[in-house]
């Protein structure tokens, strides 16, 4: 089935991306993107990122905010002000978490995404399967 998925992804995200239906990822892209040219520091994004994730349903058991908000934490102490991302420290922070996400989870942000984008597609399969059964089972 692994192999099957694996084939059935790629296919799946240009068909889908064709008929206009957003993945998941971006789905959660499209409610959180407004918010960053919004914010007027980068706290308040995390906040409202953080409020999404929460009204959303979804836990964070690893502690991703948690450490996001530490980091954050950490840097607004050195330069004695919120962050933007117009600060110069701002690529700092960024460096700073994706060290963080990768040694709190063990896989790089580019991996965890690509794992997200297969769960998807699993999910995405196993509709379709479903659909095609319920499909043969009126026909048949």
């Amino acid at each position: 089935m692994t192999t099957t998925l694996t084939l059935f992804f790629p296919l799946s995200q240009i068909i889908t991306k064709q008929i206009g239906i957003p993945s998941v990822t971006e789905r959660i892209d499209d409610a959180i993107d407004g918010a960053f040219e919004e914010a007027t520091s980068v706290r308040q994004y995390l906040e409202y990122t953080n409020q999404v994730r929460q009204a959303m349903g979804l836990d964070d058991p690893t502690g991703v905010y948690k450490t996001l908000f530490q980091t954050l934490d950490d840097v607004e102490k050195k330069i004695d002000k919120a962050l933007t991302p117009s600060d110069p420290q701002f690529a700092q922070f960024q460096d700073a978490i994706e060290k963080g996400m990768g040694e709190l989870l063990g896989k790089s942000l580019d991996e965890l995404a690509d794992a997200a984008d297969m769960a998807d597609a699993k999910e995405e399969a196993s509709r379709l399967k479903a659909d095609m059964e319920a499909t043969k089972a009126r026909a048949g």
